[in-house]
């Protein structure tokens, strides 16, 4: 990659994970487009074309293993799950739908 900053797209339903991600990145420059539900971040996804999204499973709309499959469908941006959720089966699933890690 180069040093340009970068787009990344954020999708937590919780608004202090969501300001937290965003204060650390956003101090090294880089944009964030956020998105609290499934059906946004779909759609923040194919508007914005981010260069990397960080996205929790657990929420309202479409759960972020929906969000996975229609990303992918979308475009090649990386998707790293920051989630609560820690169990192997929900890993397993995330990584097998297509997320990068």
């Amino acid at each position: 990659m180069s040093g340009r900053p970068l787009r990344i797209l954020v999708v937590d339903d919780d608004p202090a994970m969501v300001g937290a991600i965003t204060a650390l990145v956003g101090t090294v420059g880089h944009q964030v487009v956020t998105a609290y539900d499934g059906l946004t971040a779909v759609k923040r996804y194919a508007e914005e074309a981010p260069d990397l999204v960080l996205l929790d499973l657990a929420m309202p709309g479409p759960d972020g293993f929906s969000v996975i499959g229609r990303i992918r469908a979308l475009g090649p941006a990386p998707v790293i799950v920051v989630s609560g959720e820690s169990g192997e089966e929900a890993k397993v699933r995330a990584l097998g739908l297509g997320a990068d890690d």
